[in-house]
């Protein structure tokens, strides 16, 4: 023990350390330090170069992220080479360590492969207004393993990637608007075009229901007990739920001011 101390305290032997080894620590920190700052340099470059280019945002991201980790690992690489290890065998053994890691974390490579799914295929972009598995929000992020969805309630949803692409996805930001809709019943003596007007009138009223296609009311089905009709008025897709809400309770104000009277809610089920 006393010997191996003495080995380590004997200020020649401290020299000839620093001198065989203090010059490749030293440039290794540099390219560490020099490469990280061109790493970030060129995220920075890239996200640039394609937000100009007008790519959606979620892909400006996602490549950006590769770029990043891709350079940080061949320099990482070369840093060790300059202390003087042997980058081959290094290679060798992490090949072995990432076989056995692969299959250990065959989920994370799973949600992996679905981001990059995501990505190329796109079946949404950020900010659209989305519904996976009976969840309706946001979508704020795709990231490498996992999608961030904001719902209405404002709580953040945090999706592994093979979740969202082995399940039904519902996309309302495709099209400009959506349709919502009011179903109800009648009595059958009630005069549908008076109904009409009132409701056509009280939906187009809301400011969360869209000019265009303008509300209407249809007749979907009728016998001796009552008239089945439904209100429909298209909306901003993100305001969905608000504007539901809204027609409805618009509706059944309109109705009691003027007079129309709904069959008993037990008689039918909508």
């Amino acid at each position: 023990m006393e010997d191996l101390l003495g080995y380590f305290t004997d200020a020649d032997r401290i020299g000839e350390l620093l001198t065989k080894f203090g010059g490749s620590i030293v440039g290794a920190v540099l390219i560490l330090v020099i490469g990280i700052y061109i790493a970030k340099t060129a995220r920075r470059l890239i996200m640039s170069a394609l937000e100009r280019a007008k790519f959606d945002e979620l892909l400006t991201k996602f490549v950006s992220n590769i770029v990043y980790y891709v350079l940080i690992v061949f320099i990482a690489f070369a840093a060790i080479k300059q202390v003087g290890i042997d980058t081959s065998s290094l290679l060798a053994a992490l090949g072995a360590a990432g076989l056995a890691i692969g299959l250990a974390m065959e989920g994370s490579l799973r949600n992996l492969a679905a981001g990059v799914v995501l990505i190329i295929f796109r079946p949404f972009s950020d900010n659209d207004f989305v519904e996976v598995q009976e969840v309706q929000g946001v979508v704020e992020d795709v990231q490498l393993f996992n999608t961030v969805i904001v719902t209405l309630d404002n709580e953040t949803v945090i999706f592994p990637n093979s979740e969202i692409t082995g399940n039904k996805i519902i996309n309302y930001s495709r099209k400009p608007y959506v349709d919502v809709e009011v179903k109800f019943w009648l009595k059958s003596d009630e005069d549908i075009e008076h109904v009409r007007k009132v409701a056509v009138k009280s939906a187009s009223a809301l400011d969360l229901i869209l000019e265009k296609p303008a509300p209407v009311l249809q007749c979907l089905e009728f016998d001796e007990a009552g008239i089945k009709v439904q209100v429909e008025g298209a909306c901003d897709p993100a305001k969905r739920e608000d504007a539901l809400f809204a027609l409805t309770e618009a509706l059944q104000k309109s109705f009691r001011d003027e007079g129309v009277e709904l069959s008993a809610p037990t008689r039918r089920q909508i």
